[in-house]
């Protein structure tokens, strides 16, 4: 899939279910029609595919340290020289792990991360729309 896409295999924004209204804190949903995140009493409205973008931004900078890299690459030498083929080479940085976020990922694997890390991402009304990551670990991050 091209990363504009907004559903997943089974039809659901990478998102959904972890969006909240920074108004009201209600779980934002996508209709169909819209490709955005809408609280339910029209708070506030943000495009899938722009929160999808903000949250991999953050997701992989957190994930793809320069520390974690080093691992990753380790790894991935131990795996090519047991002969096994790797589907996409292991990020180098975070930079080039936003990239494959952005357009080598399918959206059900970009979900896979995101429900893996994320507990939720609230979106603040006003003109900028603040969001904020909250990661399984219990720590912030605006995105």
């Amino acid at each position: 899939m091209h990363h504009a896409d907004v559903a997943t295999a089974t039809g659901d924004p990478v998102l959904v279910g972890l969006v909240l209204c920074g108004h009201c804190r209600q779980t934002m949903t996508v209709p169909s029609e819209t490709a955005a995140y809408q609280s339910p009493g029209d708070c506030v409205s943000l495009a899938a595919a722009q929160a999808t973008d903000r949250v991999g931004t953050v997701l992989t900078e957190r994930l793809f340290t320069e520390e974690s890299v080093r691992k990753l690459a380790f790894a991935q030498e131990m795996i090519l020289a047991a002969g096994i083929d790797v589907a996409h080479p292991l990020p180098v940085n975070a930079r080039h792990a936003l990239h494959q976020w952005r357009h080598r990922l399918s959206d059900t694997v970009r979900r896979g991360f995101a429900t893996e890390q994320i507990v939720s991402v609230t979106v603040a009304p006003g003109p900028a729309l603040e969001l904020t990551v909250l990661w399984r670990d219990s720590t912030h991050t605006p995105a």
